[in-house]
C-alpha cells in the first residue's frame, strides 16, 4: 500500500502546493448561473477550458461564486465526473475528501458521512445526517439518491450543519445535485463504454428549443455488468448491475421575468446485490492471569461446515465469493420516479421561487439472510415504499441601497413510509440450533416434543408491517448585511415543526418462542426466540416536535482574492421510530419503546478562501458538537437506535442509561456526546490552460466523549431478564472515548488532468488520474475490534483523444487502477456466534465466538468509452 500511496502522490506532485481537495476550482469560470457549453455534458470532452477556477454555486439559495460564499463547501462539475468515472454519488469519495460515501447489505442503503458524522444503517426509520438534494427536491434518504445521475452541470458538497436554508436532515451536511438545464440551441450528446465483467453504458442526451419560449431536453442512461462476487454453490454471479434512467425537462420562459422549469424522471433498478464473504473465524478467551487468547478453533464454524450442515463458508479474505442457500437469492428491484415544477418570476425589486415536487421510491428485496448456504434464515419480499410532497417557496431581494440581501421561505412535506418485513427460520435452523446447544445435553426436537411443538423450521415466519405518516413544515430567513464593503454579516434562522405517526402491525407465527418462554427450558429460549412473538401486536402512536436552527456568519473581503469567514451554525435532525420489533421489551411492549430523540448540533468554524488567478487556496477550521446523537447498530438480528449524550462528572468506567431507574448521570448533568473536529485543505493550480492539478486533505477527529450515556436498554440480568442492569449495553461497551465507525482521521485526495493539442492536427489528448488515501477506521457501529479495516488508497486514471471541437473523444479508463482490496462494512452474522473479542477484554464476556460477514470493495474495473455531441 505504501508503494501505491508513493506512485500516487508522485504522479500528483505539484511544486508549492500543499495539502488540499479537489474543489470547483478544477472547472471553467462562468458568470451566468445557467450551464455553459464549458459545463454542460453536451461538450463530450474533457477539455479543462478557461482556468481561473471559480463557478456559480447555489450553496445560500443565491447565485454566488464559490470563492465568496463564506461556507466549506466543494463543487464537482460534469466534466471532474465524467473524467473520475462518476456515475453516482458514491463515486464522489474520490473527489471529496471530507465525504464518505458507502453502502452494505443493499445498495439502496447507501449512507453518506461528512466529517465523521452521518446516519449508520439501513434502517429506513432514521433519517439522514448528510441531506440529499437533486435539482432541489430533497430525496428521503441518502439511499434514494443511489441512482444514475445522467447528464450533470456541477454537485456541491456542504460541510457543516445546513438546516438554515435545506431543512432539519442536514446536522452534519449536504450533497445537492445540479442536472443539465435544457438549452435553446439544438445539441444533443452520446456515449458507449464496455469494460470487464461485461459492462455495459450507455449515456445520451438531446436538447433544444420547440418555440422561442418553451426548450426541452431528454437524458437517458441504461447500465448493465456482471456481478464481481461468484456464488460458489451454483456458479452464478451476485452483486451486478442493471439498471437505466430516464428523465426530461422542459423550460418556459414566456418573458424576462419569468421562467417554468418542469422535470419529470423514471428509473429502475433489476439486480442481485449484496452478497458478503466471511472473515476468518476466531474465539476470544482470557486465560487464569487475565491475558486475552484468540484461537482459529471457532465451534460456531466447526458446526456450519459439519456434515450434517453442509456448510461451505467462504472466509478467504477478498476472495469474492460467497455460497448462497438454492431457491434463496438477494434480489434487489427498485423503481424510482417522480416529478417537480420550479417556477422563478421577478416582480418589481422581489424574486420569487417555488419548487413544488412529488416521489415515490419503493424498494422489493429478497435475502439469504443468514450470508451462506445452510438454511437458517432468509427473506422473500421485503419492501420500502416512500411517498413524498414538498413544497418551498421563498422571495428574496435587496434593499437599503443594496446594503441588505434578504430572503425569506416556507418550506412544507408530507412522507408517507410503507415497510414490510418477512424474515423467516430456514429448512436447517432447528438442526443448526439443536448444534448450538448440544453440551447441555438437550436438543430443541427433544424440547418441541415436551412442549408439543412443532419444528421451527419454515415457521417463525415475520409479517410486521410499519406505516408512517410525517408532516412537517418549516419558516426561515437568511439574510445578508453589507455594513462595508469588505464586512459581511449573515443571519439566519429557522424554525421546524415535525409530526410522526405510525402504525404498526407486528405478526410472526413463532408458538415455539411463547412456549419455551413460558416452560421450565426458557434458559435457552435466545434461538427459539430470535424471532420474537411475544411482542405481535397493533401498535399505534404520534410524536410531534418543534425545533431552532440558524446561523450567522461574520466574513471579511480583504481583497478580490482573499476572504476570511467566522461561522456559528446550529443544526437539527428529527426524531422518529425505530421500525424493528426487538426495540419492544418482552411482557411489557409500548409503542414509546420505538421512539428516539431529536439529534441537534452547534458547529463553529473559522476559514480563508485565496482565489487567484491560476492557483486556488481554501482552509477551514471545524468543531461540532452533538446532543442526542442517533446511533444505529446492528446486534446481527436488529437494529438498536440510541441517542447519545455525556455526563460532566465522571462516571468512573460506568456508561450508563440516563433514562431509567439504574441512570447514573441526572438529566440536568448532561452534555453532548458526540464531537468533531479538525482542518480541511483544499487547494488547485493551473499551470497552463491544459494542465491542472488540484489535492485536498481532512483531518476529522470525530469521537464520542469519555462519559456517554445512551437511552439504549442496558444489558438484563439471568434472575430479571426483562429488566435493565448496570452493566453497559454490548452496543455501547466500547465507544467510550472512542473514534466514531465509517470516520477516518485522515484522508488525501488529489488529481491532475493534461489536455495537449496534438501536433500536426486538430485534436487534443487527454491524461487524467485520481487518487483516495484514508487512514484505517472501524465499520461498525459498536466498534467490536474485529471490524476495523485498515487504511487503504485508490486510484483512476483515464487517456484519451478529441476530436476536432470536440466532436469526438475516444477513451481508455481504470477504476481502482491497481485493483485494492478493503471492506466497505464488517456485520455481526445472523444468530452465529455471541460477543467480541472486545468485550472478552473488558471483563464483560467470558468468550468470543461471533461470526463476521464482509461487503467487500469494488475490484479493478476497466474498459473503454466513445462520445459525440452535435
Amino acid at each position: 500500500m505504501k508503494r501505491i500511496l508513493l506512485m500516487s502522490v508522485c504522479l500528483l506532485a505539484m511544486p508549492g502546493v500543499a495539502l488540499a481537495q479537489s474543489t470547483a476550482g478544477d472547472a471553467p469560470a462562468t458568470n451566468s448561473s445557467r450551464p455553459t457549453d464549458a459545463q454542460d455534458a453536451d461538450t463530450g470532452s474533457a477539455s479543462t477550458g478557461n482556468y481561473q477556477g471559480d463557478i456559480i454555486i447555489t450553496a445560500t439559495k443565491r447565485s454566488q461564486t464559490l470563492s465568496e460564499v463564506p461556507i466549506a463547501v466543494s463543487a464537482v462539475t460534469g466534466d471532474q465526473l465524467r473524467n473520475s468515472g462518476a456515475v453516482d454519488i458514491r463515486a464522489l469519495n474520490q473527489l471529496s475528501p471530507s465525504l464518505l460515501v458507502s453502502s452494505a447489505s443493499a445498495e439502496t442503503s447507501g449512507a453518506a458521512r461528512i466529517r465523521g458524522i452521518g446516519t449508520v444503517g439501513e434502517n429506513p426509520g432514521l433519517e439522514s445526517s448528510v441531506a440529499t438534494f437533486i435539482d432541489g427536491v430533497y430525496r428521503s434518504r441518502t439511499g434514494v439518491g443511489l441512482s444514475e445521475l445522467g447528464g450533470v452541470e456541477r454537485i456541491e458538497v456542504l460541510r457543516g450543519p445546513q438546516g438554515t436554508l435545506f431543512g432539519r436532515n442536514a446536522s452534519a451536511g449536504l450533497i445537492s445535485i445540479t442536472t443539465l438545464r435544457p438549452k435553446f440551441d439544438i445539441g444533443g450528446y452520446a456515449a458507449a463504454s464496455y469494460g470487464n465483467y461485461n459492462a455495459i453504458r450507455l449515456e445520451g442526451g438531446v436538447t433544444g428549443g420547440i418555440t422561442d419560449k418553451v426548450a426541452a431536453r431528454v437524458d437517458g442512461v441504461f447500465f448493465k455488468r456482471d456481478g464481481f462476487i461468484e456464488n460458489v454453490i451454483n456458479g452464478e454471479d451476485v452483486n451486478n448491475r442493471d439498471r437505466w434512467l430516464v428523465r426530461g425537462k422542459v423550460l418556459i420562459e414566456p418573458n424576462d421575468n419569468l421562467s417554468i422549469l418542469i422535470i419529470g424522471d423514471y428509473a429502475s433498478r433489476s439486480e442481485e446485490c449484496c452478497a458478503s464473504d466471511y472473515s476468518p473465524a476466531q474465539t476470544a478467551t482470557k486465560d487464569a492471569q487475565g491475558n486475552l487468547l484468540i484461537s482459529g478453533n471457532n465451534a460456531v464454524i466447526n458446526l456450519l461446515r459439519s456434515p450434517a450442515l453442509g456448510g461451505i463458508i467462504t472466509d478467504t479474505p477478498y476472495s469474492r465469493k460467497t455460497s448462497i442457500t438454492p431457491g434463496r437469492n438477494y434480489n434487489s428491484d427498485v423503481t424510482d420516479w417522480g416529478f417537480s415544477g420550479q417556477i422563478d418570476w421577478t416582480f418589481g425589486a422581489v424574486n420569487m421561487t417555488s419548487i413544488t415536487a412529488y416521489r415515490d421510491w419503493k424498494l422489493t428485496r429478497g435475502q439469504d439472510a443468514d450470508f451462506n448456504n445452510v438454511d437458517i434464515l432468509y427473506r422473500t419480499a421485503a419492501t420500502n415504499e416512500f411517498k413524498t410532497f414538498s413544497q418551498e417557496l421563498r422571495f428574496q431581494g435587496e434593499a437599503f441601497d443594496n446594503k441588505l440581501n434578504w430572503l425569506v421561505g416556507g418550506y412544507y412535506a408530507n412522507e408517507k413510509l410503507n415497510t414490510f418485513d418477512d424474515l423467516k427460520y430456514g429448512q436447517q435452523y432447528q438442526q443448526y440450533a439443536n448444534g448450538l446447544i448440544a453440551a447441555t445435553g438437550l436438543s430443541y426436537d427433544t424440547i418441541g416434543r415436551i412442549l408439543g411443538q412443532p419444528s421451527m423450521n419454515g415457521t417463525g415466519i415475520v409479517s410486521d408491517t410499519y406505516a408512517q405518516n410525517s408532516n412537517n413544515w418549516a419558516l426561515f430567513t437568511h439574510d445578508e448585511f453589507n455594513i462595508t464593503d469588505k464586512l459581511t454579516l449573515t443571519a439566519g434562522i429557522r424554525y421546524t415543526h415535525e409530526t410522526k405517526s405510525l402504525d404498526a402491525n407486528l405478526l410472526a407465527n413463532n408458538t415455539f418462542c411463547t412456549a419455551i418462554s413460558a416452560s421450565p427450558f426458557r434458559a435457552l429460549n435466545a434461538l427459539p426466540c430470535a424471532i420474537n412473538s411475544r411482542v405481535n401486536g397493533i401498535y399505534s402512536g404520534e410524536i410531534s416536535e418543534g425545533a431552532w436552527s440558524g446561523t450567522a456568519v461574520v466574513s471579511y473581503e480583504f481583497n478580490k482574492q482573499l476572504m476570511t469567514y467566522a461561522s456559528y451554525a446550529r443544526g437539527y435532525k428529527a426524531g422518529g421510530y425505530n421500525l424493528d420489533r426487538a426495540a419492544l421489551i418482552t411482557g411489557s411492549p409500548n409503542i414509546s419503546q420505538l421512539e428516539f430523540e431529536p439529534e441537534t448540533v452547534n458547529a463553529y468554524e473559522l476559514g480563508a478562501k485565496f482565489n487567484g488567478h491560476n492557483f486556488n487556496l481554501n482552509a477551514a477550521l471545524f468543531y461540532s458538537t452533538f446532543s442526542g446523537f442517533q446511533l444505529n447498530t446492528f446486534n446481527g438480528l436488529a437494529f438498536i437506535v440510541a441517542n447519545i449524550q455525556a455526563c460532566k462528572t465522571d462516571l468512573n468506567g460506568l456508561n450508563a442509561d440516563a433514562f431509567n431507574d439504574t441512570g447514573q448521570c441526572a438529566p440536568d448533568n448532561m452534555k453532548s456526546g458526540v464531537s468533531t473536529r479538525g482542518i480541511e485543505l483544499e487547494a488547485a493550480v493551473y499551470l497552463t490552460d491544459t494542465f491542472q492539478v488540484s489535492s485536498g486533505f481532512t483531518y476529522a477527529d470525530a469521537k464520542y466523549d469519555q462519559q456517554i450515556v445512551s437511552s439504549a436498554p442496558l444489558v438484563a440480568t439471568p434472575g430479571n431478564p426483562n429488566a435493565n442492569a448496570v452493566l453497559p449495553n454490548p452496543t455501547l461497551a466500547l465507544l467510550p472515548g472512542a473514534n466514531l465507525s465509517n470516520a477516518p482521521k485522515y484522508v488525501m485526495t488529489g488529481s491532475a488532468t493534461w489536455t495537449p493539442p496534438i501536433p500536426g492536427t486538430d485534436m487534443t489528448a487527454l491524461a487524467y488520474a485520481d487518487f483516495r488515501y484514508q487512514s484505517g477506521f472501524n465499520s461498525g457501529s459498536d466498534l467490536f475490534p474485529e471490524k476495523e479495516t485498515q487504511g487503504v488508497v485508490v486510484v483512476n486514471a483515464r487517456i484519451g483523444i478529441n476530436g476536432a471541437k470536440d466532436r469526438w473523444s475516444l477513451e481508455l479508463w481504470a477504476q481502482n487502477l491497481f485493483n485494492v482490496n478493503y471492506n466497505q462494512v464488517t456485520f455481526n452474522t445472523p444468530v452465529q456466534g455471541s460477543s467480541s473479542q472486545g468485550l472478552v477484554a473488558k471483563g464483560l464476556a467470558a468468550s468470543a465466538t461471533t461470526l463476521f460477514g464482509n461487503f467487500v470493495s469494488e475490484p479493478r474495473l476497466f474498459g473503454a468509452t466513445i462520445r459525440t455531441r452535435f
